[in-house]
């Protein structure tokens, strides 16, 4: 895996996360449609028992999407250059585009895929530790 593939994870994270979130509101739309249904109690509950289960599953989803994203706060953050940690964060923790990043930080697009390329340079020797821990 690539230090531009790595942190590459945290932007489909943020888009699965999203799904996620997703799944719970109209899981909870779900409920709240079912306790107006004229059912009987038994199924109500039991239907109420498998929409908790289905949230639990989907809520420890998210929990561990999260950590892909920290696990990608923590290697930007070793990265020894501010400049370098701005790009990162702002491509893959805030998700803005190439056009974005550079009007932020006032740099024209050319420079920013050359910093980025620096910046990507001095996450490699922090890649080789953090898929150790893989």
């Amino acid at each position: 895996m690539t230090v531009k593939e790595y942190l590459g994870r945290a932007l489909k994270v943020d888009k699965f996360i999203n799904l996620k979130l997703e799944q719970l509101a109209l899981l909870n739309e779900f409920e709240d449609k079912i306790a107006y249904r004229s059912l009987d109690i038994d199924s109500i509950e039991n239907i109420k028992e498998k929409i908790k289960d289905l949230r639990t599953a989907i809520e420890s989803d998210i929990y561990k999407l999260f950590d892909v994203k920290k696990e990608v706060m923590t290697m930007i953050k070793e990265v020894n250059n501010i400049e370098y940690q701005t790009l990162l964060e702002l491509r893959y923790l805030c998700l803005k585009s190439w056009e974005q990043i550079a009007y932020e930080m006032g740099y024209d697009l050319r420079y920013i895929y050359k910093l980025h390329k620096r910046a990507l340079g001095k996450c490699k020797i922090n890649l080789k530790h953090a898929t150790k821990s893989h």
